[in-house]
């Protein structure tokens, strides 16, 4: 049985959920549900789920089914040092230094910074767009002098 939850809170489940979890992924990721899901509410009335909607629902259960936890934060939440170098995959010092040059827009609050989550996840996609875009340059270059010729640019999300 999952937690009781808090709007913050992470979402846990148990084992005996994930397997009728397991089944609700199955079925989103049926070929007729092709984003057209259904949601049949309390009087019969059927929706149609928006297409956004769909993909969170799609992820969730995912990561619920996979046993992870999850967590619903609106972009506009404010995270900590520590949960913004986590969500980069770096330290929370290079995390600072990054804050500290301007790379990364953050606030303070008391002696404590608070960095917005829609500017982590711009900085992010940008970072990883720079990433991607470096690496074809050098590959393109080795693949110029003949050093590796079996590149295939990185899809990006």
């Amino acid at each position: 049985m999952a937690q009781a939850v808090t709007d913050r809170e992470p979402i846990l489940v148990g084992e005996d959920e994930r397997v009728r979890i397991a089944e609700v992924e199955r079925v989103l990721e049926t070929p007729e549900a092709g984003r057209r899901t259904l949601l049949i509410g309390p009087s019969g009335e059927a929706t149609e789920l928006p297409a956004s909607l769909y993909d969170v629902l799609l992820r969730v259960a995912r990561e619920l089914a996979d046993g992870h936890g999850v967590a619903i934060l609106p972009m506009e939440a404010m995270v900590t040092t520590q949960q913004a170098a986590d969500l980069l995959g770096i330290s929370r010092p290079s995390l600072v230094r990054l804050l500290e040059s301007g790379a990364l827009p953050f606030e303070r609050i008391r002696s404590h910074r608070r960095i917005r989550l829609a500017d982590l996840i711009e900085y992010r996609r940008r970072r990883d767009a720079e990433r991607a875009e470096a690496l074809g340059r050098i590959v393109r270059a080795a693949q110029a002098r003949g050093v590796y010729d079996a590149y295939e640019p990185a899809r990006t999300r």
